[in-house]
């Protein structure tokens, strides 16, 4: 994948992938983590990886210290702010959101930005569905493509 447009240019590699048991030690005892959000996909497309690659954390602000702590900061980013990519070959991303203590999104941000974080979660949540839909709908007509026109299969990976 190769960065076509960043409206924010502010990300992070350093923060790891939250797994259930850092979630159960912050009090999240049924919360599963982006590392078992992502093996599970990675599981129900039949594919084995010895390790997960690490997170590339799109628009997270994070501060390393002198003595190497991490610290979240407040977020440089605004509504409307996006990453685009552009897919060279054909590839597997896994997107992936842990649960959030509402008590840590206040004391990063304030009492406002925890009424919007909410209320966002709420209105995306309902729209998880869509990709799927899309997805499970064209994908038959793309591996046909795939079988007996390449070049159509190409065209419509593209259009995706």
């Amino acid at each position: 994948m190769v960065l076509g447009k960043d409206t924010v240019g502010t990300h992070d590699l350093l923060w790891p992938a939250s797994d259930a048991r850092y979630l159960s030690s912050h009090g999240h005892t049924k919360a599963t983590g982006c590392t078992e959000n992502a093996q599970k996909a990675f599981r129900e497309l039949d594919i084995s990886l010895p390790k997960l690659p690490d997170p590339v954390n799109l628009f997270l602000n994070i501060e390393l210290d002198n003595e190497g702590n991490l610290t979240p900061k407040k977020l440089q980013s605004s509504a409307g702010d996006h990453v685009l990519f552009r897919v060279l070959i054909d590839c597997i991303c896994v997107v992936s959101s842990a649960q959030k203590n509402i008590d840590e999104i206040k004391e990063m941000l304030g009492a406002k930005e925890v009424g919007l974080y909410a209320a966002s979660v709420k209105l995306s949540e309902a729209w998880y569905f869509l990709p799927m839909a899309i997805t499970s709908s064209l994908f038959p007509a793309i591996i046909n493509a795939k079988v007996y026109q390449k070049e159509v299969y190409y065209q419509r990976l593209q259009k995706l």
